[in-house]
């Protein structure tokens, strides 16, 4: 669901480093890239990305990403504070391969808003409308990612060319604020790091099924998914919620307010908790929450209870997180 207060701005993100682009080159970069990540790059295509995770030995996941596959480079986008490990854990890799990684040739904005594609195309675009779907154009590449409104453009473009870029993007554009791109993740249920992606998170677990392919070579924990994909289950998963008090009277008495590393509890089953905030924004007068449920108690579209003992209850009815 897209924040009200924005539906009809357009803002954009990127400048501030909180996205990076990671690329590789090579001749071998392409198999490389094959062996270490959970992902097939085989399934990229010119006009069409993925997404893909690097995985540590037991399946648990190190960074995520979007993958784009160009004729002479591979594009990695990851967040300012994934991209460190990416790459340093690439680079102790690559022994004898002819593989380059570089972050320092490509720079990315994050255009986003009601007006967002009509602005883009008054640029000259064909706007892509299907999830990571490439237009290739003469300012670079652009894509369909929703980040934190459903109608969300990565624009990737030549480092050589970001003052006059920015210069393009804020014309039509305002620059968002930290809070606001963390208030839309949230709504739009988008998991991320250091939140939802935490040291033992595995992918399944956040919702990135499709980030995991289980018909191509080795590749590190790929044993341990194929085994929880055959014979178990995870045991979390994620899910959003929105929170709302019985009444006016109830939400005015109010001394706290659900905050992340809070329980959520069924009312049918109060005695164990049945999930946990791991983000959280108010919305006027609802709390919109992505929380981790454990999945033995999970059952889509159960209502869960903050503070059920209590007069300040809120309640809210499970729904899906923004996958692709």
């Amino acid at each position: 669901m897209a924040d009200s207060s924005t539906m009809n701005e357009i803002y954009h993100q990127g400048a501030d480093g909180s996205l990076v682009v990671l690329r590789a080159s090579g001749a071998d970069a392409f198999e490389f890239l094959q062996r270490m990540f959970s992902c097939d790059l085989r399934k990229t295509t010119s006009d069409r990305g993925i997404r893909g995770t690097l995985l540590d030995g037991k399946g648990r996941i190190l960074s995520v990403f979007d993958l784009y596959r160009g004729d002479q480079d591979i594009l990695m986008v990851t967040s300012g504070i994934e991209v460190d490990v990416l790459q340093s854990r690439l680079e102790a890799m690559i022994i004898l391969e002819d593989v380059s990684l570089s972050r320092d040739q490509l720079r990315i904005a994050h255009i986003f808003g009601e007006g967002a594609s009509t602005a883009i195309h008054s640029w000259g675009w064909d706007v892509p409308s299907e999830f990571l779907a490439v237009e290739s154009g003469d300012d670079g590449e652009l894509v369909f990612r929703p980040r934190c409104h459903p109608l969300g453009f990565d624009l990737i473009y030549p480092a050589s060319e970001h003052d006059e870029m920015l210069r393009k993007v804020n014309e039509i554009s305002k620059e968002a604020t930290k809070e606001q791109v963390e208030k839309g993740r949230i709504l739009l249920g988008v998991p991320k790091s250091g939140n939802e992606i935490l040291e033992r998170t595995l992918p399944p677990e956040v919702g990135l099924g499709d980030a995991v392919a289980y018909d191509k070579g080795c590749y590190a924990g790929q044993e341990v998914l194929a085994r929880i994909r055959t014979y178990g289950h995870v045991n979390r998963e994620l899910r959003a919620i929105k929170l709302e008090a019985n009444s006016q009277d109830a939400l005015g008495k109010m001394s706290e307010e659900p905050k992340v590393g809070d329980p959520l509890f069924s009312p049918e089953k109060p005695e164990k908790a049945a999930a946990t905030i791991t983000s959280v924004v108010r919305v006027e007068d609802t709390w919109s929450a992505i929380i981790s449920v454990k999945y033995k108690l999970l059952e889509e579209g159960m209502t869960l209870a903050w503070d059920p003992d209590s007069e300040n209850m809120l309640r809210g009815s499970l729904e899906p997180i923004f996958c692709s």
